[in-house]
């Protein structure tokens, strides 16, 4: 996000990769951890807001690739226009005349 919007630093994203736990089936478990992560987010929005970064190492930043994300939207968009001319129109098409004939 380091380049969303005009380079403003404040934007920061702290995440962590929590392996699933076969004991949060447990209702009261599961309540335990969840009141412990909102804890734990609390300490590191606190330590955020104080010096700007949170605490432990830091990962950088992450650059955006523009260039690489217009290519994913070109390739979608395109993906998208196949489909809706090679099946979805003449399905479309083909269920509106059903109904048309069923009707009138």
């Amino acid at each position: 996000m380091g380049d969303f919007p005009l380079n403003d630093p404040s934007i920061a994203i702290h995440y962590d990769v929590i392996p699933v736990k076969p004991e949060w089936a447990n209702e009261e478990k599961l309540q335990e951890f969840l009141y412990e992560r909102y804890r734990r987010k609390d300490e590191l929005l606190n330590e955020f807001y104080k010096t700007g970064q949170f605490p432990g190492e830091s990962r950088g930043t992450v650059q955006v690739n523009g260039w690489l994300m217009l290519r994913a939207q070109v390739f979608w968009m395109g993906s998208y226009y196949l489909h809706h001319i090679l099946w979805i129109k003449p399905l479309w098409t083909f269920v509106v005349a059903c109904l048309y004939s069923m009707i009138f």
